[in-house]
C-alpha cells in the first residue's frame, strides 16, 4: 500500500504539470467569453444572466472572486487556473476515495489512467464548470455509497443531500442525475420511502433559493430542439454522439490520423476490458450506471456531439475505475490493453500541447489572428458572422469602431444581402465555417448575392483540415468540405 501511495503522489505531480502549464495555450472560445463577461457583471445582474442562460451560480461565484487574484495578466488564463485547481482536487479526491476499492495491481493502473488522461487535461483547463462538476460529483457519489451501505446513517443522509445540492448549484445535468439515481438506489435497497426523507429534505432546503430557476431550466430543456445535426436521422445522430464521447474519454480529442486508425481496434479492446471489470465493480455499478444513463439522456438532448464529453466528464473517474477492475480480472490482457491506451494518451497530450490534430477546432479558433487581419485594412468595415459559428470572441476582440453582428437565417436571402450590402462601410467581412450547415445553403447563397453590392471579394482561410478531418467529412457526406475549417470572405467596394 505504501508503493500505491507513491504512485498516487506521482499521478498528482504529473497532473500538476499538465493542468497548470501554459494556461493561455489555446485562444479563448465562446463559452469562456460568457464566463468572463458574467463574472464581471454586478452580482444581481450576474444571477439574472445565469438564469436566462440556464446556468447555476456556484462556479461563477467562485470565479468572480478568484479572477481578482493577480496570478496572470490575462483574466481568461486566471479563470483556467481555477478550473485546473478543481481538476487537480478532483483527482486527489478520486485517488483517496477509489484507490482503497482496488488491489495494488488495479490501483497502479488507475493512477496511470488518471495522471495521463487527455480528456481531463483538455476540459480541466477550460474556464468552465466541468472540473468543479467532477469534484463535487465525486463527493456526492461517495456520500451516496456510504448511505447505501447504512441507510439509517443520518450523517451520510445529510451529507448526500448537501453534496447533491452543491452539484445542482454547479450544473443541472449531473445534479439531477445524482439526486434521482440516489433516490432510486435507496428505494431499491430498502424498499421503503423513509430513508429518502432526510437527504431529499436537506437537498430541497439547501437548494430552495435556486429551485425556481431549476424548474424553469427543466421546461426549457423539455422544449429544446437541436437544429444542428451532422447526420440525417435521430438514430445516426445518437451514434455520432456516443462515438465522439467514447473517443474523447478513451484517447482525448487531439489525435493524429495514423493514431486514430490504431485506436479503432484498441477502443473495442478497452470496451471489452471495461465489461470484464463489471463484476469487480461491486455494489456501486448499478447506481453509477443509472447516473451515467440519466446524465447522457439530459445532455444529449441539449448539446450536439462535440460537447457531450465535457458535460459527461463527471463520470470519467468511474470509467477509469472500471478499467482498473478489468485489469484485476484479466491481468495479462489488461496489462497490454492499458499500456497501449496510456501510450495513445501520451501521444494525444503531445498533440494537444502542440495545438495539433484537434477533433473539435472550435476550442482553438485563431480569433486573434482573424481580428488582426480585419483590423489591418484601417477602412470603415462591418464584420458579420454565421449564427452557426460561435464568433462572439471575435466581436469581443474587435475595436468598437468596427461593428460586429450575427447573420440570422431568414427565408429571403435578397433582403439580408441588401441589409449588409447597402451600408456605409468600405469592406464587409463574412465569417463562417467552410462547411455550410445552414438550411438550403443559406450562407453560400448569401455570399453570391452580396457580390452584386461590391466590386470584388477575397477569401481568407484558417485552420487547415488534417487527414483525419478529411476522412471524417467524407464519411459524413460533406460535399462542400474545404481543406480549411474557417473562412473569412472580404468584400470590397
Amino acid at each position: 500500500m505504501t508503493r500505491l501511495r507513491y504512485a498516487a503522489a506521482a499521478a498528482l505531480l504529473i497532473q500538476s504539470v499538465l493542468l497548470f502549464s501554459h494556461p493561455g495555450l489555446l485562444p479563448m472560445w465562446g463559452d469562456e467569453l460568457f464566463t468572463l463577461r458574467a463574472v464581471r457583471e454586478p452580482l444581481a445582474e450576474m444571477f439574472e444572466t445565469l438564469r436566462r442562460d440556464i446556468h447555476p451560480p456556484l462556479y461563477f461565484l467562485a470565479s468572480r472572486y478568484w479572477i481578482a487574484l493577480p496570478f496572470t495578466e490575462d483574466p481568461v488564463s486566471r479563470l483556467r487556473l481555477l478550473s485546473a485547481l478543481f481538476a487537480w482536487a478532483a483527482s486527489a479526491y478520486a485517488l483517496w476515495f477509489l484507490l482503497p476499492k482496488l488491489s495494488p495491481r488495479g490501483g497502479w493502473w488507475f493512477c496511470g489512467l488518471l495522471a495521463l488522461s487527455p480528456c481531463l487535461t483538455l476540459y480541466g483547463r477550460m474556464a468552465r464548470s466541468y472540473s468543479l462538476q467532477v469534484l463535487l460529483s465525486l463527493v456526492a457519489i461517495h456520500q451516496l455509497l456510504r448511505l447505501l451501505e447504512n441507510p439509517e446513517d443520518r450523517h451520510a443522509g445529510a451529507g448526500f443531500g448537501l453534496a447533491a445540492s452543491l452539484v445542482l448549484y454547479t450544473h443541472y445535468a449531473p445534479g439531477v442525475s445524482i439526486a434521482v439515481a440516489g433516490s432510486l438506489a435507496l428505494l431499491v435497497r430498502t424498499r421503503s420511502l423513509r430513508p429518502l426523507v432526510l437527504p431529499n429534505a436537506v437537498m430541497l432546503l439547501a437548494y430552495s433559493p435556486w429551485l425556481a430557476s431549476l424548474i424553469s431550466a427543466a421546461g426549457t430543456w423539455g422544449n429544446k430542439s437541436d437544429f444542428y445535426h451532422v447526420t440525417g436521422g435521430a438514430a445516426s445522430e445518437q451514434l455520432v454522439k456516443l462515438g465522439y464521447w467514447s473517443v474523447s474519454f478513451l484517447f482525448g480529442e487531439s489525435i493524429p490520423w495514423w493514431l486514430f486508425l490504431i485506436e479503432i481496434p484498441l477502443g473495442f479492446a478497452v470496451a471489452w476490458l471495461a465489461w470484464r471489470g463489471l463484476p469487480g465493480a461491486g455494489k456501486w455499478r448499478a447506481p453509477l450506471a443509472i447516473i451515467a444513463l440519466l446524465g447522457y439522456l439530459s445532455v444529449s438532448r441539449w448539446v450536439t456531439y462535440p460537447f457531450i464529453p465535457a458535460r459527461m466528464l463527471f463520470v470519467l473517474p468511474f470509467f477509469y475505475l472500471l478499467l482498473a477492475c478489468g485489469v484485476e480480472q484479466r491481468p495479462i490482457a489488461g496489462r497490454w490493453i492499458l499500456s497501449a491506451m496510456l501510450v495513445a494518451s501520451a501521444l494525444g497530450l503531445w498533440s494537444y500541447f502542440r495545438v495539433e490534430d484537434f477533433l473539435n477546432w472550435g476550442y482553438a479558433v485563431p480569433y486573434p489572428e482573424i481580428s488582426r487581419q480585419i483590423i489591418s485594412g484601417g477602412q470603415p468595415s462591418l464584420v458579420a458572422a454565421s449564427v452557426l459559428t460561435d464568433s462572439s470572441v471575435l466581436g469581443y476582440l474587435l475595436p468598437p469602431t468596427i461593428p460586429f453582428r450575427s447573420i440570422p437565417i431568414q427565408p429571403e436571402v435578397a433582403q439580408t444581402a441588401a441589409d449588409l450590402g447597402s451600408g456605409p462601410w468600405s469592406r464587409l467581412f463574412i465569417v463562417r465555417n467552410t462547411h455550410d450547415g445552414s438550411p438550403a445553403g443559406f450562407y453560400s447563397r448569401l455570399e453570391v448575392a452580396l457580390s452584386g453590392y461590391f466590386l470584388r471579394s477575397e477569401t481568407h482561410f484558417y485552420r487547415p483540415r488534417t487527414k483525419l478531418d478529411n476522412v471524417l467529412t467524407h464519411v459524413l457526406g460533406w460535399k462542400d468540405a474545404s481543406p480549411y475549417f474557417y473562412e473569412v470572405v472580404e468584400f470590397q467596394r
